[in-house]
């Protein structure tokens, strides 16, 4: 597995980027009706970036997912549209593509169970 050293310098950049913005801006954050100043309220600047970039990573995620999802539908219906129409168009390859597909139904190797060591 990969090592995730990209993930520390960029929390930290981004509590950088935060934190500076927050001590150098002139508004006022309040929490629970008292104004926040120093480093509470530095700190409270950086969770803006960071849930930024945090839903940013999540909502590109979720779109490749959807078009991983969206990329197999199509290839299953294209695949099933030439497949049915290279029967229509030779109707005598059904047998041979039958027969192949029987013989390595019975040739396939069965998976066999993985070792703990």
């Amino acid at each position: 597995m990969k090592s995730k050293s990209w993930l520390t310098p960029l929390v930290i950049f981004l509590a950088i980027i935060g934190i500076g913005f927050a001590l150098t801006s002139h508004t006022t954050v309040i929490v629970n009706g008292q104004p926040l100043d120093g480093m509470e309220k530095a700190l409270a600047g950086f969770a803006g970036p960071l849930l930024a970039v945090l839903f940013i990573v999540v909502g590109l995620a979720l779109g490749a997912l959807a078009f991983i999802g969206a990329s197999l539908v199509f290839l299953g219906i294209f695949a099933f549209f030439f497949v049915s129409l290279a029967f229509m168009v030779a109707p005598s390859l059904l047998p041979w593509v039958l027969g192949i597909l029987a013989l390595v139904w019975i040739l396939r190797k069965k998976d066999k169970p993985r070792s703990r060591h």
